[in-house]
Parts: C-alpha cells; structure tokens; sequence
C-alpha cells in the first residue's frame, strides 16, 4: 500500500459514522430498567457540584441531601426521569453494521463481485438442509452481502435504539453537567479522530 492510499484509507476511516462511533467514549450516565420504570443511572458526581448545586439537584428530583465526610451528597445518583428512544442513526434500527474496514472507503460493484467465490464452509453445507431443519440458512454465495463482515453496531451496542434521557426534565446543574460531558466526548473525538489522519 502507498503512504497516499495509507493516509486516503485513514481519512476515509475517519469520516465513517460506524468507526467514529466506536472512538467515541462513554456517557456519563446509565439507562437502567427494573421492575418496569427506567432510570438514569449517574456514577457519585458529588465532587463536581457544590452545595447549592446538590441541593438543587436534590429539591428537583425529590432526593435526600445527606452529609458525608463534611460534604453534601445525594442519597443516590438514580432519576427516574423520561427516557428518550431513538432508531439507532448508525445501524438504522438493524443492531449490526458492515466493519467499516471492509467499505469504509466506498466498493464498486467490481469490488462487491470479488466476494462472490464460495467458501469451503458453503460447499460443506451444500444440500444438508434437506436432512437437517437447523441448518443454517443457504447464502448468496457473496460474503460481502451475506453479512460475513458484519459486526455489532458500535453505537446501540445491538440494541437497535439510542436511549438518552430527557434533558429538559433535568435540574439544571445536572442537565449543563450532562451538556458539557457529551461536548467533551465530541471534542476528544475530533482529536482522536485528526491524530488517527496523520497516522498516530
């Protein structure tokens, strides 16, 4: 490979919504579900809040303000708040994405057709679903298309939906919290994402 197709491989690696998506950290939360109701899940952010803040947080979502070790802090960092679900931007609701480092920088059908030669594995299936109703389903004989490359959506984590929670019912400390986190995760991405162009 030249150093040209080296870097054009990593702009174009760069640039996929299903690589960047697998760059990306964590949010600072959890969606968690019991007993039919969802909750966010926050890890302690006591130490990034200050009293009046925690209070705040407190008198909104109906917690318990306690004391520990000469600081305010929530009894739990659980709110049941709305939950927002969106069909997953990246997959499109199927919970698995092509890996980006097969089509990242586009196929043409000529491309496409240098997966058509059929695997060992297809030959040694051929006719076994007519003696055996768990066979696996027969395949086009192209593994590009067949879904041999597919992998987990890295964004939904399979789940086909993006859940978030409802900003707007946030107390206020908590909702900029959240705003700020997530324009963090988005500006250490674009610097990974620059680092990784030049071959870091």
């Amino acid at each position: 490979m030249s150093l040209r197709d080296f870097y054009m491989e990593r702009i174009n690696l760069s640039n996929d919504p299903r690589f960047r998506a697998s760059m990306r950290g964590s949010s600072c939360y959890n969606i968690v579900r019991q007993n039919g109701r969802t909750f966010v899940q926050f890890d302690n952010l006591s130490g990034d809040f200050d009293a009046e803040e925690i209070r705040e947080i407190a008198r909104v979502h109906g917690k318990l303000a306690v004391e520990r070790d000469g600081e305010l802090d929530l009894n739990d960092w659980h709110f049941e708040v709305p939950v927002e679900a969106q069909v997953c931007p990246c997959c499109r609701g199927e919970g698995k994405v092509t890996d980006p480092s097969i089509d990242a920088g586009g196929l043409t059908w000529e491309q496409v057709r240098e997966f058509d030669s059929p695997s060992e594995w297809d030959e040694a299936m051929e006719g076994w679903e007519d003696y055996d109703e768990d066979a696996p389903p027969r395949r086009t004989g192209n593994s590009y298309l067949d879904g041999h490359f597919d992998v987990t959506c890295p964004e939904c984590n399979g789940q086909n939906v993006v859940r978030s929670p409802d900003l707007k019912v946030l107390a206020s400390p908590l909702r900029e919290y959240v705003q700020r986190y997530e324009e963090g995760l988005d500006a250490d991405l674009a610097e990974r994402m620059a680092e990784f162009r030049m071959g870091c």
